[in-house]
């Protein structure tokens, strides 16, 4: 079984430096990005600590610890495989395994604004080169201002594999196909438990790598068809969404 997750990077991450690159260094072109990232190396050996490592282990907030949880647990069983991919404020739509350094850049909360980063990070242009291949299932877990940087609301049917979208749906159009979302929001965060409102996304997308583990692996694909044909029967109905999230949970 074949999985791709797309998350957001996070603002707590394991290395913290003074001299860290921010919005101004990415806005110049990569040769700067790397002159950059060199002055930070020579800091390194002043220092005597890594001032770099994967993107899989700089980000340490809440929700990217549970949706690794979840892959953990995909990646022990037999047969899974899962491809990370983080949509970083700096670097860009990156694989877990690229080396990056730290940096504090942020989305403002305005679309034209994001669209227009986004734009300059060629987001949209990897995100939907990702999309585009075969996966038994994707998985995008992603809060509103990460979704407007996709630029997933095009009219033109992007998914060409079945995806799951963990996170605010109200700004999407109806009928998207194989675009299956799963909402999220303060009373699902409340009766799920594990996580407050900010990570409830890393703890849906464990619950559901989990559960999927769990399963006899010839048994998968039919019990990933089943989550995701509840989720159309359930429509966006908070109790309907608890109810499925909790059954799930109970059983891993």
């Amino acid at each position: 079984m074949n999985i791709l997750i797309i998350t957001e990077c996070s603002a707590r991450k394991s290395i913290e430096h003074k001299n860290q690159l921010i919005r101004e260094d990415f806005e110049k072109k990569e040769d700067h990005v790397k002159k950059r990232e060199a002055e930070l190396e020579k800091d390194s050996i002043i220092l005597k600590r890594k001032l770099s490592c994967p993107a899989g282990e700089m980000y340490i907030g809440q929700q990217f610890n549970l949706i690794r949880s979840g892959i953990a647990a995909a990646r022990e069983a037999k047969n899974i495989k899962i491809d990370l991919h983080i949509i970083s404020t700096g670097y860009g739509l990156i694989e877990e395994n690229r080396t990056i350094y730290p940096y504090e850049v942020n989305f403002d909360n305005n679309s034209e604004y994001i669209n227009k980063w986004a734009k300059n990070l060629k987001i949209p242009k990897i995100f939907r080169n990702l999309i585009s291949k075969k996966y038994d299932l994707i998985i995008l877990a992603l809060s509103r201002n990460y979704l407007t940087a996709c630029l997933i609301n095009d009219e033109e049917d992007i998914f060409k594999s079945k995806t799951l979208l963990v996170g605010p749906t109200s700004n999407l159009r109806d009928g998207i196909a194989n675009l299956y979302p799963l909402n999220t929001g303060l009373i699902i965060a409340q009766a799920i438990g594990g996580a407050g409102r900010g990570a409830i996304k890393g703890e849906i997308t464990r619950i559901v790598l989990t559960y999927i583990a769990n399963t006899e692996p010839n048994n998968r694909i039919n019990v990933l068809n089943n989550i995701l044909n509840k989720i159309i029967d359930i429509n966006g109905e908070n109790k309907g969404i608890i109810r499925l999230l909790q059954d799930m949970k109970d059983s891993i």
